[in-house]
Order: C-alpha cells, then sequence, then structure tokens
C-alpha cells in the first residue's frame, strides 16, 4: 500500500536524520546514497519542503536539515503526503466497485494509524551521525579541490622582466 515515491521520501528523510544537527545534507549525497537521480531527489524534497518537513540552506555548505526534531515526525507525516497523491488517479473498473474502495480504504486507515505510532527518532540508530558517503571533498565546504598554483614561465610584469632574465640592476 505504500507507493515508491513515499518509500524514497522516507529514505532520504531518515538519510537527513541521520547526519548530524549541525550540517546539511545535499541532494547530491541523498541521491547518490539512494541511487537515484538528483532531480528526483529534488521533486521528492520539494513536497517534504512544503510540508514543513526539511528546510533548505542555500549557497556553500548548504543543503536540506530536519525543519523539526526526529521525534516530532512520524513516519506517516512522511508518507501520507505522497499516499493522498496516488490516490487522485483514475481508479481501474476494478477498484471503482464500491466494496473494494471502502476495503481499500479501511486498509490505508489501519495501515496510517499503525505507522503513525513510529517516530523519525526511532527508526533512526542514534550512532548513526554521517551519511556513510565518502567525502566530495575537502574542507568545511566540500568544493573540489584546487589545482596546484605552479611558477610563471614568463615575466608577470615589467617589474619582473630584469630578474627573469637574470639580469642585474645598474
Amino acid at each position: 500500500m505504500v507507493n515508491k515515491r513515499g518509500y524514497q521520501a522516507l529514505n532520504a528523510v531518515a538519510l537527513v536524520a541521520g547526519a548530524s544537527q549541525t550540517s546539511t545534507v545535499t541532494a547530491a549525497r541523498i541521491a547518490k546514497a539512494l541511487d537515484l537521480s538528483v532531480s528526483h531527489i529534488e521533486s521528492l524534497v520539494k513536497d517534504l519542503r512544503a510540508h514543513g518537513l526539511l528546510t533548505s540552506f542555500r549557497g556553500p555548505g548548504g543543503g536540506y536539515q530536519l525543519s523539526k526534531a526526529a521525534s516530532e515526525i512520524s513516519a506517516w507525516d512522511i508518507l501520507g503526503i505522497f499516499q493522498t497523491a496516488s490516490q487522485n488517479r483514475i481508479p481501474t473498473q476494478a477498484e471503482a466497485d464500491p466494496a473494494i474502495a471502502w476495503l481499500e480504504n479501511a486498509a490505508l486507515n489501519t495501515m496510517a494509524q499503525h505507522v503513525e505510532n513510529f517516530k523519525l527518532s526511532d527508526l533512526i540508530p542514534e550512532t548513526v551521525h554521517e551519511i556513510p558517503l565518502a567525502p566530495m571533498g575537502e574542507g568545511r565546504f566540500n568544493f573540489k579541490p584546487l589545482p596546484r598554483h605552479s611558477l610563471p614561465k614568463a615575466a608577470n610584469s615589467v617589474f619582473d622582466l630584469s630578474r627573469y632574465m637574470n639580469l642585474e640592476s645598474a
């Protein structure tokens, strides 16, 4: 009954919750950890941000963080966002039967009541503090490493010309 987008969103929020509270997690890191495209992760995160579960930060060192404590977010808070989207599709002929529709609705309500009891903090081990990925670069902001500086092969200015040509000052 849980659709694929809901399952992927739950995993994405779990990765963000597993990171330390002082760091952000980029969409690229989530995508790499879940083996999904960055654009798909961004579409999931857009819905999660719209419902107030994630906060985004722009610029170097930016990314996503939980907007509430993990103990305040239930699994159904995440799954319910994407469950309602799948209910808006056109039903098949078998699903158009009122008895089948009632049965599916009852099953969905039972699942929602059960999953509501699972908090995000219960789903994340307390020992997890970082996403298990290799760092993208060195330093605080994970920039790509800069190329090594090399000495110029010619004079930089008129004042360096004499030193470059090993001429002595007169």
